[in-house]
């Protein structure tokens, strides 16, 4: 569902990425961790289209805006729209009637914890709403992959605990949150999207993913590559277990 084929990347003479190959199959999720600064967020701006070095495709297709549901580090909600309205702002852009795109987000605001602030305000909202709110947005655009750029880096930890535990809920429920029964996939039974995530932590990296890709300082390099291999969704406990301990440190090991 996503490749990319030995990306490297310039910035005039800054070397940021280097001969990294990825490949996700449909359905699968791959987290992304490397330390601050090192080519993560730039691979995934490559995924969504708005770098184009290299040879990246989605769903078979050269990566292109609007291939991919890309949600970025920060909620980008606009502050003069409601929520319903800030919900719909990727669906009307990929060219969905403003009728059909607001029915389509009222259908998914008690799924995703926001009955009852359709008409709020952003700055009316929580951060945890915020976020939910944003990743709303992606899920009303209806694309089968989502491209999620440390989504919840700037919560506090308990919020940001209850909102993996959240995520990883949504996704594994049937039809993974499409809104509808008109899947834009070449295989609408998938059950669950393909995701790629960047970041920081690697706890929520273990506990989102089916993989871990793990990067080196730049330029951006793949050192290795951790399996996650249980069962969605996940608890919050699974931390605790020794076997995932001894992945984590595989992880950290492999980040120096």
């Amino acid at each position: 569902m996503i490749e990319l084929e030995r990306l490297n990347v310039h910035f005039g003479p800054l070397e940021v990425v280097r001969d990294v190959t990825l490949r996700v199959e449909r359905g699968r999720f791959c987290a992304v961790v490397g330390p601050s600064g090192c080519g993560k967020s730039t691979v995934l701006r490559v995924l969504a289209g708005l770098l184009q070095p290299g040879v990246a495709r989605i769903g078979g297709l050269p990566a292109a805006p609007g291939r991919a549901a890309f949600m970025a580090q920060r909620d980008l909600l606009l502050p003069w729209r409601r929520a319903l309205d800030n919900a719909t702002v990727g669906a009307e852009a990929r060219g969905l009637q403003r009728k059909e795109a607001r029915a389509r987000a009222r259908s998914l605001f008690e799924r995703f914890g926001l009955a009852g602030f359709e008409r709020s305000w952003p700055h009316q909202l929580s951060g945890g709403m915020r976020q939910r709110l944003a990743l709303l947005r992606t899920f009303v655009a209806d694309l089968d992959v989502l491209l999620l750029d440390e989504p919840f880096g700037a919560l506090d930890a308990l919020t940001r605990r209850d909102l993996q535990g959240w995520l990883d809920t949504i996704l594994s429920e049937p039809g993974s949150g499409h809104s509808h029964s008109h899947s834009h996939s070449p295989d609408p039974g998938t059950s669950r999207r393909t995701v790629v995530l960047v970041t920081h932590d690697v706890d929520e990296a273990l506990l989102l993913a089916d993989e871990v890709l793990v990067f080196s300082p730049r330029p951006a390099t793949v050192v290795a590559r951790v399996d996650s291999p249980y069962e969605h969704p996940r608890p919050g406990r699974l931390v605790t277990a020794g076997d995932f301990v001894q992945r984590k440190a595989a992880v950290l090991d492999a980040l120096g």
